[in-house]
C-alpha cells in the first residue's frame, strides 16, 4: 500500500488478494516437500502438487496472464511480485528445485504463466 503496488480499484484489489492467497496455499504444500524426510511420503506429495494443486491453481488464474499487461491490470501490483518471485522464480525457474522436469512440464502446460 505504501509504495503504490496495492490496487486502488476494489475488484482488482480482491483479485490480488485471491491470487496471493491461492499462491500461499500452494507454496505451503510445495515447501512441505522440502522438509519431509520420508522419501515415499515426499514422492506422494510431489505427485499431488503436480497433478492436483498447481494445475488447479494455475488453471483458476490463467485468464489473468493474458487479460492485462500484469496480473490484475495494466499496472504492476503486489500480486505480480508475490506470484512472480515466490512461485515462478523461486520454484518453477529455480535450477536447484526438486523435480525440475515436473516444473518444466508444468510451464509447458501453462505457457501464459
Amino acid at each position: 500500500m505504501h509504495h503504490g503496488y496495492y490496487p486502488k480499484d476494489p475488484v482488482q484489489a480482491q483479485q490480488s488478494e485471491d491470487i496471493v492467497l491461492g499462491s500461499s496455499t500452494s507454496l505451503g504444500k510445495i515447501a512441505a516437500i522440502v522438509f519431509t524426510p520420508d522419501q515415499a511420503a515426499k514422492a506422494g506429495m510431489i505427485e499431488d502438487v503436480f497433478t492436483n494443486i498447481l494445475p488447479k491453481y494455475l488453471k483458476a488464474i490463467d485468464s489473468h496472464f493474458t487479460a492485462h499487461k500484469f496480473l490484475v491490470s495494466d499496472e504492476l501490483s503486489w500480486a505480480d511480485f508475490y506470484l512472480g518471485g515466490n512461485l515462478y522464480l523461486n520454484c518453477a525457474k529455480n535450477p536447484m528445485i526438486y523435480a525440475p522436469e515436473r516444473w518444466a512440464e508444468l510451464l509447458d502446460q501453462f505457457p501464459n504463466f
